[in-house]
């Protein structure tokens, strides 16, 4: 007769191949729990499909890593505040020199031509103009037939403010132009004046022309 030790039940393999099954699904699990880190995750693997929507809160962010450029056009757009009230306006800046009321009118006077007797001053053209000071030019053609002095003078009122002489060498009909210019500062009631003057020769002038230009004040 088997003593009691002797009958001891042996386990059936199905219960040992389960216990087996058992040990390894649990050891594994645990494994995986505690080995998957970050230093298990290759570096930039993970994708926005990879994480479930609408899982990270503000906490699964780093306070201050965020910029503008990390966020869409109308949360930007939420943070402008509200337009502030208009500022106080500045000090009026210093007040500018005056422009002219109106362009200087240049004032002008022409003649065809006039005939010069021999041994005489002669006026030949003259131009009023208002009180002021003015840069008056006077252009003209000579015309003489003899060897003679000829002079002819730019004058405001009775002053002289520019001359031009000329002398004939030849005692054949020639041609000189004459220029005659000067500032001059005319009073009210004076005029601008072109005298010609010749000795012992008649002449002639032609194509004159007298050009007054207001100046402003003259030191």
């Amino acid at each position: 007769m088997p003593s009691p030790q002797s009958r001891i039940r042996r386990p059936q393999a199905s219960t040992v191949i389960a216990s087996v099954a058992l040990f390894a699904a649990l050891s594994g699990t645990a494994t995986a729990a505690t080995m998957i880190t970050g230093k298990q995750i290759k570096n930039s693997s993970i994708t926005g499909s990879d994480i479930r929507n609408s899982s990270l809160t503000g906490s699964d962010v780093k306070n201050r890593s965020l910029g503008l450029s990390d966020l869409s056009t109308s949360a930007v757009n939420a943070l402008k505040g509200a337009t502030g009230p208009v500022g106080a306006a500045g000090p009026a800046g210093p007040q500018g020199p005056a422009g002219p009321a109106s362009l200087p009118k240049v004032l002008t006077a022409s003649l065809g031509s006039k005939n010069l007797p021999a041994n005489a001053s002669t006026e030949v053209l003259e131009k009023a103009v208002p009180a002021g000071s003015y840069l008056v030019t006077a252009k003209l053609t000579l015309f003489t037939q003899d060897t003679d002095i000829y002079s002819c003078e730019l004058r405001v009122g009775a002053t002289t403010i520019d001359s031009a002489l000329s002398q004939s060498s030849a005692a054949a009909t020639s041609r000189t132009p004459l220029v005659v210019q000067g500032i001059g500062s005319p009073a009210a009631g004076e005029t601008l004046r072109v005298l010609c003057s010749t000795d012992d020769a008649v002449a002639a002038v032609s194509h004159v022309r007298l050009t007054a230009v207001p100046v402003g004040e003259v030191g």
